[in-house]
Protein backbone atom coordinates (compact mmCIF):
# COMPACT_ATOMS: atom_id res chain seq x y z
CA UNK A 1 0.00 0.00 0.00
CA UNK A 2 2.43 2.78 1.12
CA UNK A 3 5.74 3.08 -0.62
CA UNK A 4 4.62 1.46 -3.87
CA UNK A 5 2.40 4.16 -5.32
CA UNK A 6 2.18 4.16 -9.14
CA UNK A 7 1.86 7.96 -9.31
CA UNK A 8 4.85 8.62 -7.07
CA UNK A 9 7.77 6.19 -7.36
CA UNK A 10 9.12 7.33 -4.00
CA UNK A 11 5.67 6.88 -2.46
CA UNK A 12 4.92 7.39 1.19
CA UNK A 13 8.58 7.12 2.14
CA UNK A 14 9.35 10.40 0.35
CA UNK A 15 7.60 12.29 3.14
CA UNK A 16 9.71 10.66 5.83
CA UNK A 17 13.09 11.25 4.19
CA UNK A 18 14.91 14.09 5.98
CA UNK A 19 16.22 16.76 3.63
CA UNK A 20 19.11 17.81 5.85
CA UNK A 21 21.05 16.02 8.57
CA UNK A 22 20.20 16.81 12.16
CA UNK A 23 22.40 19.39 13.86
CA UNK A 24 24.68 17.93 16.48
CA UNK A 25 25.14 19.76 19.75
CA UNK A 26 28.69 20.54 20.72
CA UNK A 27 29.90 18.53 23.64
CA UNK A 28 30.73 20.58 26.72
CA UNK A 29 34.06 19.76 28.35
CA UNK A 30 33.49 17.87 31.58
CA UNK A 31 34.50 19.67 34.73
CA UNK A 32 36.62 18.09 37.42
CA UNK A 33 34.88 16.21 40.21
CA UNK A 34 31.86 18.23 41.19
CA UNK A 35 30.04 18.41 44.47
CA UNK A 36 26.69 18.61 42.63
CA UNK A 37 24.46 15.56 42.53
CA UNK A 38 24.46 13.31 39.43
CA UNK A 39 20.90 14.45 38.67
CA UNK A 40 22.01 18.09 38.68
CA UNK A 41 24.88 17.26 36.32
CA UNK A 42 22.52 15.48 33.92
CA UNK A 43 20.06 18.38 34.11
CA UNK A 44 22.86 20.87 33.38
CA UNK A 45 24.10 18.78 30.45
CA UNK A 46 20.58 18.50 28.98
CA UNK A 47 20.13 22.26 29.38
CA UNK A 48 23.39 22.91 27.54
CA UNK A 49 22.47 20.56 24.71
CA UNK A 50 19.00 22.11 24.42
CA UNK A 51 20.31 25.68 24.36
CA UNK A 52 22.99 24.78 21.80
CA UNK A 53 20.45 23.03 19.58
CA UNK A 54 18.02 25.92 19.96
CA UNK A 55 20.65 28.39 18.83
CA UNK A 56 21.21 26.35 15.66
CA UNK A 57 17.52 26.18 14.73
CA UNK A 58 15.62 28.96 13.03
CA UNK A 59 12.20 29.53 14.55
CA UNK A 60 9.26 29.19 12.20
CA UNK A 61 5.68 29.96 13.15
CA UNK A 62 3.12 27.56 11.74
CA UNK A 63 -0.54 28.41 12.05
CA UNK A 64 -3.41 26.04 11.50
CA UNK A 65 -7.03 26.98 10.94
CA UNK A 66 -8.58 24.91 13.72
CA UNK A 67 -12.07 25.45 12.30
CA UNK A 68 -11.38 22.82 9.65
CA UNK A 69 -10.27 20.16 12.12
CA UNK A 70 -12.19 17.64 14.21
CA UNK A 71 -10.83 15.75 17.18
CA UNK A 72 -10.87 12.03 16.36
CA UNK A 73 -9.39 9.06 18.19
CA UNK A 74 -7.53 6.41 16.20
CA UNK A 75 -5.74 3.24 17.13
CA UNK A 76 -2.55 2.88 15.09
CA UNK A 77 0.35 0.47 14.98
CA UNK A 78 3.15 1.10 17.45
CA UNK A 79 5.75 1.35 14.68
CA UNK A 80 3.64 3.95 12.80
CA UNK A 81 3.39 6.04 15.97
CA UNK A 82 7.14 5.82 16.48
CA UNK A 83 7.77 6.82 12.85
CA UNK A 84 5.32 9.71 13.22
CA UNK A 85 7.16 10.92 16.32
CA UNK A 86 10.51 10.56 14.50
CA UNK A 87 9.14 12.56 11.55
CA UNK A 88 7.91 15.37 13.81
CA UNK A 89 11.23 15.39 15.66
CA UNK A 90 13.15 15.65 12.37
CA UNK A 91 10.97 18.55 11.16
CA UNK A 92 11.63 20.37 14.43
CA UNK A 93 15.38 19.83 14.12
CA UNK A 94 15.21 21.17 10.56
CA UNK A 95 13.80 24.43 11.88
CA UNK A 96 10.05 23.95 12.06
CA UNK A 97 10.08 24.19 15.85
CA UNK A 98 6.28 24.35 16.18
CA UNK A 99 5.62 21.34 13.89
CA UNK A 100 3.10 18.94 15.45
CA UNK A 101 1.82 15.40 15.01
CA UNK A 102 -1.45 16.92 13.79
CA UNK A 103 0.39 18.70 11.00
CA UNK A 104 2.35 15.57 10.13
CA UNK A 105 -0.83 13.51 9.86
CA UNK A 106 -2.44 16.25 7.79
CA UNK A 107 0.53 16.22 5.37
CA UNK A 108 0.57 12.43 5.10
CA UNK A 109 -3.18 12.11 4.57
CA UNK A 110 -3.22 14.98 2.04
CA UNK A 111 -0.42 13.31 0.11
CA UNK A 112 -2.15 9.93 0.17
CA UNK A 113 -5.61 11.22 -0.75
CA UNK A 114 -4.19 13.34 -3.59
CA UNK A 115 -2.81 10.22 -5.24
CA UNK A 116 -5.97 8.08 -4.86
CA UNK A 117 -9.46 8.56 -6.23
CA UNK A 118 -11.78 7.95 -3.29
CA UNK A 119 -15.54 8.03 -3.91
CA UNK A 120 -17.67 9.92 -1.41
CA UNK A 121 -19.95 8.00 0.98
CA UNK A 122 -23.64 8.03 0.06
CA UNK A 123 -25.73 10.77 1.71
CA UNK A 124 -27.82 8.28 3.69
CA UNK A 125 -24.65 6.95 5.34
CA UNK A 126 -23.58 10.49 6.27
CA UNK A 127 -27.05 11.17 7.75
CA UNK A 128 -26.81 7.96 9.81
CA UNK A 129 -23.43 9.01 11.14
CA UNK A 130 -24.85 12.41 12.21
CA UNK A 131 -27.81 10.74 13.93
CA UNK A 132 -25.51 8.37 15.83
CA UNK A 133 -23.29 11.28 16.89
CA UNK A 134 -26.32 13.29 18.12
CA UNK A 135 -27.66 10.30 20.08
CA UNK A 136 -24.25 9.83 21.67
CA UNK A 137 -24.17 13.51 22.71
CA UNK A 138 -27.68 13.22 24.23
CA UNK A 139 -26.71 10.10 26.16
CA UNK A 140 -23.59 11.78 27.54
CA UNK A 141 -25.48 14.90 28.62
CA UNK A 142 -28.18 12.88 30.44
CA UNK A 143 -25.64 11.09 32.61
Amino acid sequence: MFGNEPLNPEGFNAIFTPSTPAPVAEEKPKAAASTASPKAAVKEEKSTVASTAASQIQTETISFDTDNFTRQTFIIRDEHLETLKDFVHQKRIEGQTAFTQKEALDEVLSFYFASHKIPSRPDYIKRQEIQIKERSKKNKSSI
